[in-house]
Protein backbone atom coordinates (compact mmCIF):
# COMPACT_ATOMS: atom_id res chain seq x y z
CA UNK A 1 0.00 0.00 0.00
CA UNK A 2 2.26 2.84 -1.07
CA UNK A 3 -0.56 5.56 -0.23
CA UNK A 4 0.11 4.43 3.35
CA UNK A 5 3.82 4.88 3.26
CA UNK A 6 3.84 7.91 2.00
CA UNK A 7 1.40 9.35 4.31
CA UNK A 8 3.81 7.64 7.13
CA UNK A 9 6.78 9.51 5.40
CA UNK A 10 4.92 13.37 5.36
CA UNK A 11 3.24 12.99 8.63
CA UNK A 12 6.46 11.94 9.72
CA UNK A 13 8.25 14.89 8.42
CA UNK A 14 5.64 17.54 8.77
CA UNK A 15 4.60 16.43 12.15
CA UNK A 16 1.81 14.70 13.50
CA UNK A 17 -1.72 16.48 13.64
CA UNK A 18 -4.82 16.28 12.53
CA UNK A 19 -4.73 19.36 10.14
CA UNK A 20 -1.90 17.93 8.04
CA UNK A 21 -3.52 14.39 8.31
CA UNK A 22 -6.71 16.32 6.52
CA UNK A 23 -4.43 17.46 4.27
CA UNK A 24 -2.17 14.81 3.04
CA UNK A 25 -4.98 11.64 3.26
CA UNK A 26 -6.95 13.22 0.36
CA UNK A 27 -4.05 14.49 -1.51
CA UNK A 28 -3.02 10.79 -2.26
CA UNK A 29 -6.66 9.40 -2.72
CA UNK A 30 -7.29 11.91 -5.68
CA UNK A 31 -4.71 10.55 -8.26
CA UNK A 32 -7.43 7.33 -7.65
CA UNK A 33 -10.54 9.48 -8.62
CA UNK A 34 -8.77 11.52 -11.39
CA UNK A 35 -7.84 8.02 -12.93
CA UNK A 36 -11.54 7.03 -12.59
CA UNK A 37 -12.93 10.13 -14.09
CA UNK A 38 -10.18 10.20 -17.48
CA UNK A 39 -11.20 6.23 -17.94
CA UNK A 40 -14.71 7.64 -18.12
CA UNK A 41 -14.54 10.66 -20.25
CA UNK A 42 -12.83 9.31 -22.79
CA UNK A 43 -15.42 6.16 -22.86
CA UNK A 44 -17.71 8.41 -22.85
CA UNK A 45 -16.54 10.62 -25.66
CA UNK A 46 -16.66 7.96 -28.21
CA UNK A 47 -20.44 7.26 -27.36
CA UNK A 48 -23.00 8.39 -30.13
CA UNK A 49 -24.93 10.94 -27.52
CA UNK A 50 -22.44 12.88 -27.24
CA UNK A 51 -21.25 12.76 -30.65
CA UNK A 52 -24.96 13.99 -31.50
CA UNK A 53 -24.68 16.27 -29.09
CA UNK A 54 -21.48 17.79 -30.54
CA UNK A 55 -22.68 17.68 -33.98
CA UNK A 56 -25.40 19.48 -33.30
CA UNK A 57 -23.40 22.48 -31.76
CA UNK A 58 -24.04 21.56 -28.32
CA UNK A 59 -21.51 23.89 -25.83
CA UNK A 60 -18.73 21.84 -23.86
CA UNK A 61 -20.66 22.78 -20.70
CA UNK A 62 -23.86 21.75 -22.41
CA UNK A 63 -22.34 18.04 -22.66
CA UNK A 64 -20.31 18.08 -19.61
CA UNK A 65 -23.62 18.94 -17.75
CA UNK A 66 -26.11 17.03 -19.97
CA UNK A 67 -24.61 14.19 -20.85
CA UNK A 68 -20.74 13.34 -19.15
CA UNK A 69 -21.66 14.12 -15.30
CA UNK A 70 -24.79 12.44 -15.27
CA UNK A 71 -22.86 9.24 -16.67
CA UNK A 72 -19.68 9.36 -14.57
CA UNK A 73 -20.98 10.23 -11.13
CA UNK A 74 -22.72 6.90 -10.33
CA UNK A 75 -19.05 5.44 -10.62
CA UNK A 76 -17.62 8.49 -8.53
CA UNK A 77 -20.05 7.65 -5.63
CA UNK A 78 -19.33 4.01 -5.42
CA UNK A 79 -15.81 4.82 -5.27
CA UNK A 80 -16.27 7.66 -2.77
CA UNK A 81 -17.89 5.43 -1.02
CA UNK A 82 -15.21 2.58 -1.06
CA UNK A 83 -12.89 5.07 -0.35
CA UNK A 84 -13.78 6.61 2.71
CA UNK A 85 -13.28 3.22 3.83
CA UNK A 86 -9.45 2.76 2.78
CA UNK A 87 -9.10 5.95 4.03
CA UNK A 88 -10.59 5.08 7.78
CA UNK A 89 -8.40 2.28 7.43
CA UNK A 90 -5.36 4.21 6.76
CA UNK A 91 -5.81 7.03 9.61
CA UNK A 92 -6.43 4.07 12.06
CA UNK A 93 -3.30 2.66 11.10
CA UNK A 94 -1.26 5.64 10.96
CA UNK A 95 -2.45 6.75 14.14
CA UNK A 96 -1.93 3.67 16.04
CA UNK A 97 1.54 3.76 14.78
CA UNK A 98 1.77 7.14 16.41
CA UNK A 99 2.30 9.29 13.33
CA UNK A 100 -1.33 10.21 12.68
CA UNK A 101 -4.10 11.46 15.25
CA UNK A 102 -2.61 12.07 18.60
CA UNK A 103 -3.98 12.68 22.14
CA UNK A 104 -6.41 14.40 23.28
CA UNK A 105 -8.70 13.28 20.30
CA UNK A 106 -9.31 10.11 19.64
CA UNK A 107 -9.91 7.58 16.56
CA UNK A 108 -10.37 4.22 16.41
CA UNK A 109 -6.51 3.58 15.63
CA UNK A 110 -5.47 5.78 18.23
CA UNK A 111 -8.00 3.41 20.80
CA UNK A 112 -7.13 0.45 19.71
CA UNK A 113 -3.33 1.50 20.24
CA UNK A 114 -3.75 2.44 23.65
CA UNK A 115 -5.28 -0.15 24.85
CA UNK A 116 -3.17 -2.80 23.65
CA UNK A 117 -0.76 -2.42 26.96
CA UNK A 118 -4.39 -3.76 28.72
CA UNK A 119 -5.07 -6.48 26.34
CA UNK A 120 -4.55 -9.05 28.91
CA UNK A 121 -6.57 -7.20 31.96
CA UNK A 122 -9.00 -5.36 30.04
CA UNK A 123 -9.63 -7.14 26.27
CA UNK A 124 -12.77 -4.88 24.91
CA UNK A 125 -10.49 -1.64 25.22
CA UNK A 126 -8.64 -3.23 22.28
CA UNK A 127 -10.96 -5.52 20.40
CA UNK A 128 -14.40 -2.78 20.10
CA UNK A 129 -12.50 -0.54 18.43
CA UNK A 130 -10.74 -2.81 16.37
CA UNK A 131 -14.14 -4.83 15.59
CA UNK A 132 -16.42 -1.40 14.96
CA UNK A 133 -13.98 -0.13 12.61
CA UNK A 134 -13.95 -3.59 10.78
CA UNK A 135 -17.81 -3.47 10.61
CA UNK A 136 -17.57 0.07 9.32
CA UNK A 137 -15.34 -0.68 6.52
CA UNK A 138 -17.26 -3.96 5.38
CA UNK A 139 -20.71 -1.67 5.77
CA UNK A 140 -19.29 0.79 3.42
CA UNK A 141 -17.25 -1.67 0.89
CA UNK A 142 -21.08 -3.70 0.87
CA UNK A 143 -22.83 -0.15 0.45
CA UNK A 144 -20.68 0.73 -2.48
CA UNK A 145 -21.00 -2.63 -4.26
CA UNK A 146 -25.05 -2.79 -3.55
CA UNK A 147 -25.10 0.76 -5.23
CA UNK A 148 -22.52 -0.16 -8.09
CA UNK A 149 -25.03 -3.14 -9.07
CA UNK A 150 -27.68 -0.74 -9.27
CA UNK A 151 -26.66 1.99 -11.09
CA UNK A 152 -24.67 0.12 -13.70
CA UNK A 153 -21.79 1.39 -12.70
CA UNK A 154 -19.34 -1.37 -12.71
CA UNK A 155 -18.86 -0.75 -16.88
Amino acid sequence: MPMFLVAILLLSLLGPSVGILLVVLPCLVWPIFARVVRAEALRLREETFVEASIATGCSTSTILGRHLLPNVAPRILVLCVVEIGHVMLAEAGLSFLGVGVQPPDTTWGLLISEGRPLLAVAWWLTILPGVLLGITVLVLNLLGRYWESRSGAAG
